[in-house]
């Protein structure tokens, strides 16, 4: 698999294969699913994609990229136990051929994933948890936590402001006091937060 997520032309036609045999895949969308998922901006940007194949899976039948999940789903009309057990043979089948790839989707994991609190998706090869990459944006468990730290960094630039101001007045010290005593208070329940969600 490619370092952004897309798959080479060998892991696409593969996992078209299981769609083709276990649900029912028309051979003349084929090339159309390489051509999707070895040169795609959408997963390339978001780490998400979907492509409909129909077949057995009724009108609905789509293969998914969405969350570091390769899979098959439905229209929820069509769900007879045959779709189900066909849709559910394919996602084990596709979830093991996809961990064989070794996924390192850097765009879903630099937007899901934290260097604090690991892959969200268990991946040991998490380029986001090992440091080759930077987030974009606080996972799950930190996103309170950095709006606080955000919170305390505008509170010190406003002491900063009232130091140069006037810090030899009474009515100054007084504010730089129940400021910083507001900033440490924020700071330590950040702190708890992130200790707790670790």
């Amino acid at each position: 698999m490619k370092n952004n997520g897309i798959l080479n032309e060998k892991e696409a036609n593969q996992i078209y294969e299981i769609l083709v045999e276990h649900c029912g895949a028309s051979e003349s969308y084929r090339d159309n699913f390489v051509l999707c998922h070895t040169d795609n901006e959408q997963i390339k940007i978001h780490g998400s994609s979907e492509f409909r194949f129909i077949g057995k899976l009724g009108f609905g039948g789509k293969f998914r990229i969405n969350g570091g999940r390769f899979f098959v789903d439905y229209n929820a009309e069509d769900e007879t136990l045959e779709v189900k057990s066909m849709a559910k043979t394919a996602n084990e089948l596709i979830a093991q051929l996809v961990s064989s790839f070794r996924v390192n989707v850097v765009g879903i994991h630099t937007s899901q994933c934290c260097k604090l609190h690991g892959c969200k998706y268990g991946n040991e090869d998490c380029p986001v948890s090992a440091g080759d990459v930077a987030q974009k944006y606080p996972c799950e468990n930190c996103g309170n936590a950095h709006e606080r730290i955000q919170s305390i960094q505008h509170n010190i630039k406003e002491l900063l402001n009232l130091l140069r101001l006037d810090c030899m007045k009474d009515k100054a010290s007084e504010k730089i006091l129940a400021a910083l005593q507001e900033s440490d208070n924020q700071l330590v329940k950040a702190e708890m937060e992130l200790a707790q969600k670790s």
